[in-house]
């Protein structure tokens, strides 16, 4: 839906945000409250599916988490990125801007409306004693999050993404790596360049060889605002301010 409102942007691109930018805000809106609503169930679902429990000392409120960009500001200034990429991006024609700035647009709502998800989630898992969790990967993934795959995390650690990043959380009460079922060699990874590939053939340790290229990279997106609330506090603290924002109600 989104790519169908951007593929009316006309050549004047102020004229053509004036006509798409409202609905593609709400259409994202709408889809980030139907993410973080998923988000928020899907912790006592995962919880009990794994025969755990934790009672939650606030509830999640979906509707906190929707019309706003990862970081807290405004989604419209975070869409309107895809109307800068479109105006600056090196190109020869104005289709070929177009086609940058839904390109941009693409990874930026798919990003989005999964981190509402995620910090739903998040918000949730801090909710309640005791729950730490499991990063799953969709595989096939990036080599970013392939070292990261099958690691346990407590509720305050930020959750490191890219853009279009599919990966989720698994809570648990009981720390266990294995949950996912899913154990990443070097056929799930996509973007191993041929010098890695060489050395994991050759022997070298699997996951060495990507956490030395990524020391170089390091190109996780900023954190979230459910991330900044939550980074080292307490538990009960982090609810607190979890609670002042909006995001869980007590």
């Amino acid at each position: 839906m989104a790519r169908s409102l951007w593929a009316d942007m006309p050549e004047d691109f102020d004229e053509g945000w004036a006509k798409i930018g409202a609905r593609l805000v709400a259409l994202v809106t709408l889809a980030q409250f139907g993410a973080a609503q998923d988000g928020a169930s899907y912790v006592p679902l995962a919880l009990s599916q794994q025969g755990q429990r934790s009672v939650p000392v606030a509830q999640v409120v979906p509707a906190a988490f929707a019309g706003k960009a990862p970081g807290g500001g405004l989604l419209s200034n975070m869409l309107y990125g895809a109307v800068i990429q479109a105006r600056t991006v090196a190109a020869t024609s104005t289709a070929q801007r177009l086609q940058a700035g839904r390109n941009w647009l693409d990874a930026a709502v798919q990003t989005t409306v999964m981190d509402a998800s995620r910090d739903a989630s998040a918000a949730a898992i801090t909710a309640r004693p005791s729950v730490q969790w499991v990063r799953v990967v969709d595989v096939p993934c990036c080599q970013r999050c392939a070292v990261l795959a099958g690691k346990v995390f407590r509720y305050e650690t930020q959750f490191e993404r890219h853009p279009n990043c599919g990966c989720q959380t698994l809570p648990q009460t009981v720390a266990n790596p294995d949950a996912s079922g899913i154990i990443i060699g070097p056929d799930d990874v996509r973007d191993l360049t041929s010098k890695q590939r060489q050395m994991i053939d050759d022997g070298h340790d699997f996951n060495k060889v990507i956490n030395d290229y990524q020391r170089k990279r390091g190109d996780f997106l900023p954190p979230t605002l459910v991330d900044k609330l939550t980074a080292k506090k307490s538990r009960a603290k982090a609810v607190d301010s979890l609670i002042s924002a909006g995001y869980l109600a007590a």
